[in-house]
């Protein structure tokens, strides 16, 4: 049964962050992922019934699956005290996903999971503080406090968390009326966060460089940010790879690479390899592919 845990996880953890953004043509075939992924996390649940990550993964799939039993197994991972289990849990509730529970719950299991280290709750917590969002009071002040402590404590997630609010607020609008200092702080910490290996942050700061490269040097670097972060699993530098091969620019154009990263780059990629290759051009294009997981 370790194998049905593996593949638990692996199906568990893709599908529960990205089967809701699922749309035609491939939405059969992401029902399908579903069913196989919670067929796994059923029978490693038989064989390990109080592993929080299994409960966890299960819950979350169950609540994709519309079933409301989902969100009594998240809770019971959660009160496992994992960290990880804890901060879906959160998630989930924030999400509205779990009925009778308030956002003031939510807010203090993300607290928790990001006092237990729970690196992607401590960059959540901030970002939910910074916005606002879900109807948590907004309180920027606090969340540049948390972002800033965790980030020095080594988590490029929350430097990354930091670029993000300097570029969507302005929490320094006083001393700045122009904004600059916030795409300054915005470029800086999501220098930190790539260089710390976050694909996400090395997709969004390779497009940011090669937005406003003025030479060839810079452009050779935004390109290997966005390769590096393709590479690494990110369906938006994937996305975005796939233009850069399509056009020629940065790269030798080449239309079967094009195909190859935009099979790799979400459902947009999908999509837009079906309008320049076929309809089912990225059925065949390898085991990573977005559609053949």
């Amino acid at each position: 049964m370790a194998n049905a845990k593996v593949k638990c996880v692996m199906l568990g953890d893709t599908l529960a962050r990205d089967a809701h953004r699922y749309r035609e043509p491939d939405l059969e075939h992401a029902i399908g992922r579903l069913k196989r992924a919670r067929k796994a996390c059923e029978a490693a649940l038989q064989a390990s019934p109080k592993d929080a990550r299994v409960m966890q993964y299960l819950g979350m799939l169950r609540l994709a699956d519309r079933d409301d039993s989902g969100a009594t197994l998240l809770q019971k991972a959660a009160n496992t005290g994992d960290g990880e289990a804890m901060r879906g849990y959160a998630a989930a509730i924030l999400a509205g996903n779990v009925p009778g529970k308030d956002i003031a719950e939510g807010v203090r299991f993300m607290e928790s999971a990001a006092q237990a280290g729970n690196m992607q709750a401590q960059a959540e917590l901030g970002l939910v503080l910074a916005r606002g969002s879900y109807g948590v009071p907004r309180d920027t002040e606090r969340a540049l406090r948390l972002l800033r402590r965790y980030g020095r404590r080594g988590n490029p997630q929350a430097h990354f968390a930091l670029a993000l609010i300097f570029l969507t607020t302005n929490p320094v609008a006083a001393d700045d009326p122009d904004g600059l200092a916030d795409r300054d702080l915005a470029r800086h910490y999501l220098d930190k966060a790539s260089r710390a290996g976050l694909p996400e942050a090395q997709a969004m700061f390779g497009q940011l460089l090669l937005k406003n490269a003025r030479t060839k040097a810079e452009r050779e670097r935004a390109r290997d940010l966005i390769m590096a972060a393709a590479n690494a699993g990110s369906q938006r530098a994937a996305y975005f790879l796939g233009t850069l091969y399509s056009m020629g620019y940065t790269v030798p154009e080449d239309q079967a690479k094009a195909r190859h990263w935009y099979c790799r780059g979400g459902p947009d990629g999908v999509a837009l390899a079906a309008v320049e290759f076929g309809e089912d051009s990225c059925l065949d294009s390898g085991p990573d592919s977005y559609l053949n997981p």
